[in-house]
């Protein structure tokens, strides 16, 4: 699990990961200077469906949703041990 993060440093991260799929369209545009609209675009789109991921990774990983999952306790204040008991159905 992914600690908290403040907007800006969300931000920050997304601001990067972009910066990264445009550094990659600029080299592969670099490298193929004859492309036809149609390649640049299917490259682009290709960055953008990466960047997107990315990007809902960063959204919502990165945000403390409130809820805490707190192992249950005994009566006496202690966690219990796991004791899983697997049926054999």
């Amino acid at each position: 699990m992914t600690r908290a993060q403040s907007q800006d440093r969300r931000r920050a991260a997304f601001l990067e990961k972009a910066g990264a799929a445009f550094d990659r369209l600029e080299d592969w545009y670099e490298k193929h200077p004859e492309a036809s609209f149609g390649e640049i675009e299917g490259e682009a789109r290709e960055e953008r469906r990466k960047l997107m991921g990315e990007t809902l990774e960063i959204l919502v990983n990165g945000r403390d949703t409130g809820s805490q999952v707190e192992k249950p306790r005994c009566v006496c204040g202690m966690r219990p041990k796991c004791r899983r008991q697997w049926s054999r159905s």
